[in-house]
């Protein structure tokens, strides 16, 4: 009687785990990193790379930023996300990625920051419209609001928050990964 509980037990215990289960960024198959022009400003140059963490929410999930090409005023970035849990336990999202083409760059005292919009539901892969500047951050129906801001002194943490379409902030401290 005993062993059948426990076995019981176990059984509740994998299932929920598996029910739970979050899966990883997708890696992109074509990322090509482009090397930073020496003329840019050393803020600007610091932001490109592949950079790692997870996305703060009830149920953590993982991101990898990858800044493939910078420029002074721009970037072609790829956001990689893995699945998540919303706060009711459902799956919001699929695991996946969306290229920006465009995103906005800025950077003064020693700070840049990545800018950009995003519907992650409807939006598939490409993203190629600039942010609106005259938007604000709560814009409905343009998507989630995106920034990253690289502080040069700690050259190694991009710090982010994401504003979803519904007025939901989440933050992020991503890592350089090599």
């Amino acid at each position: 009687m005993r062993r059948t509980y426990v076995l019981a037990v176990l059984t509740v215990v994998f299932v929920g785990c598996a029910a739970l289960a979050i899966a990883l960024p997708p890696v992109p198959p074509d990322i090509t990193m482009v090397s930073p022009d020496e003329s840019l400003p050393d803020e600007v140059k610091l932001l490109s790379g592949k950079w790692v963490g997870k996305w703060d929410s009830a149920y953590p999930w993982d991101c990898v930023i990858y800044v493939e090409k910078v420029r002074r005023n721009s970037a072609l970035i790829t956001h990689s996300y893995g699945s998540f849990i919303t706060s009711r336990r459902s799956c919001h999202c699929d695991p996946d990625y969306l290229r920006v083409h465009a995103a906005n760059v800025s950077y003064v005292d020693g700070k840049s920051m990545i800018e950009f919009r995003a519907n992650y539901r409807t939006e598939k892969h490409d993203v190629r419209n600039k942010l609106e500047a005259n938007a604000g951050p709560f814009a409905k129906k343009i998507g989630s609001y995106v920034s990253l801001t690289l502080d040069k002194n700690n050259p190694d943490l991009l710090i982010g928050k994401m504003i979803t379409g519904n007025g939901h902030v989440i933050s992020t401290k991503l890592r350089r990964a090599d």
